[in-house]
């Protein structure tokens, strides 16, 4: 047993579904974002955003979960962690549309709305998620219009080995296309 990793595109709830699947788990939660800044993996910034360098955060990180089982969330584990390091990669995907509102309501200008709903459009995250971690070790839970708990007890199920390993098969870009709605993210 090792380290859950769970991963998504921004917004698609990383951060509360990890903390509440800690929680339930009783296991530690560490946010890989607040690891990196805190920790001195942060190079610089660039239009409000951190820029981070992945080898460093990977150096850092590798003697903190070294030997434990947690719950570590955060977009950038497939560029920071190797297949070995996790014992199951989470993939959150949520639905364009919905992921739009949601980061217009943490405040994300249209330019950073646009590119990050691309990207799980394009299955960005996901594909990285598979590339590193190999398509085994990925189980994919969709959270549009689902509850924190509702979720949490998806994964739970998947993770005690009552409900098989939910493959990724999400594929957005079709949904968009279907709604005439590829203008819109791909200007």
């Amino acid at each position: 047993m090792g380290v859950i990793a769970v991963v998504g595109s921004p917004g698609t709830g990383k951060k509360t579904v990890a903390r509440a699947l800690a929680s339930r788990m009783r296991l530690d939660y560490l946010d890989l974002n607040e690891v990196a800044i805190g920790k001195g993996a942060a190079v610089g910034r660039e239009g409000g955003e951190y820029i981070i360098s992945t080898s460093r955060l990977r150096k850092i990180l590798l003697p903190i979960i070294k030997g434990r089982r947690l719950i570590l969330s955060g977009h950038l584990l497939p560029s920071v962690l190797k297949r070995e390091d996790a014992e199951l990669a989470i993939l959150l995907r949520c639905a364009p549309e919905v992921l739009e509102v949601r980061l217009a309501a943490r405040g994300y200008s249209e330019a950073k709305i646009r590119e990050n709903v691309a990207a799980e459009v394009l299955g960005v995250v996901a594909a990285e998620a598979i590339k590193v971690f190999g398509v085994d070790k990925v189980s994919e839970h969709d959270t549009t219009n689902r509850s924190v708990e509702e979720t949490v007890d998806e994964i739970i199920e998947v993770l005690q080995g009552e409900a098989p390993l939910n493959r990724p098969s999400i594929d957005w870009l079709s949904v968009v296309a279907e709604k005439c709605l590829l203008q819109k993210y791909f200007p």
